[in-house]
């Protein structure tokens, strides 16, 4: 991969993260981290981004770096061929979309016996092992959803591996792969994608788009 395209995916990058680490940049661009870290640093000396130091410090994008970014995006949508198919599985996640809602809600909190509910605190393993569960059959059903996408635009494929990456730590007992803010955990990725196609499709998010 050359340097300039190294650098897009950079942009690119942070425009659907936010403010974001150089890990969790270099898993979202699947590169290593030293050459995340030297696309970042020529990005930075052009003046497209920053980073911020702080609570929450990561790189983020500057004006030149958001601008920069939808000269890039204007001539993807320019291109021929792909809108169809992007569209087709945008429609497909939207319903994943609220499954996954439901998934995360159950992860978060238990319903008792007596209808009251309360913070999920892992302690009950079998009821861990239900949702992972949940989330696994969730994912299987995706396939049809990203073979739209990635026939599309090949790099919607890789958000399906970063998803089986976090669905398999969360089967081997890492719990913080299911949601954890910031991170390279199955919503987070999740959320990833839903930006990107927003994007991508150039939609402003609103009710229909869901959250």
């Amino acid at each position: 991969m050359s340097s300039a395209t190294t650098d897009v995916s950079a942009l690119h990058a942070l425009r659907v993260c936010g403010l974001a680490s150089t890990a969790r940049l270099a898993d979202h661009m699947r590169a290593p981290s030293d050459e995340t870290e030297a696309a970042l640093r020529r990005c930075e000396s052009d003046g497209l981004v920053r980073y911020r130091d702080g609570r929450f410090s990561g790189w983020q994008l500057v004006d030149a770096g958001k601008q920069r970014h939808d000269a890039w995006l204007g001539a993807v949508r320019t291109e021929p061929g792909w809108q169809e198919q992007v569209s087709r599985g945008y429609a497909q996640f939207l319903e994943r979309n609220r499954v996954l809602k439901d998934i995360c809600t159950a992860w978060q909190m238990r319903t008792l016996t007596d209808g009251s509910n309360v913070i999920n605190d892992h302690q009950d393993a079998s009821y861990d092992r239900d949702i992972i569960a949940r989330l696994t059959s969730h994912d299987r059903q995706c396939e049809p959803m990203f073979d739209h996408m990635s026939a599309g635009l090949g790099r919607f494929r890789d958000y399906q591996e970063r998803l089986d990456a976090a669905l398999g730590r969360l089967a081997a007992g890492d719990t913080a792969a299911f949601a954890t803010p910031m991170s390279a955990s199955y919503h987070c990725v999740w959320m990833e994608l839903h930006q990107d196609l927003l994007l991508t499709l150039g939609r402003e998010r609103d009710e229909a788009d869901g959250h």
